[in-house]
């Protein structure tokens, strides 16, 4: 599968994709239900809560990041 058409399925641009798979883009959790139904795994399956980077300066809990897993970064482009 690639990108743009992953991208065609759960409504959004190919570059939302790309910034997913290179963690600089934290879907919404409606997204992220999307491209696990996609897959049909769970999002468990799909991103990494143990890598959980803070963005300096700290600020309240909302700022943390999951890191996308291999499911969307083994796309092609």
């Amino acid at each position: 599968m690639t990108q743009q058409e992953l991208a065609d399925l759960v409504n959004v641009s190919r570059q939302t994709i790309m910034q997913l798979k290179r963690n600089r883009y934290n879907p919404s959790m409606l997204l992220a239900y999307s491209i696990a139904k996609v897959f049909d795994v769970t999002i468990e399956d799909l991103f990494d809560f143990n890598e959980i980077e803070i963005v300096e300066p700290v600020e309240p809990a909302g700022n943390q990041r999951a890191t996308v897993s291999s499911v969307v970064a083994l796309l092609n482009y």
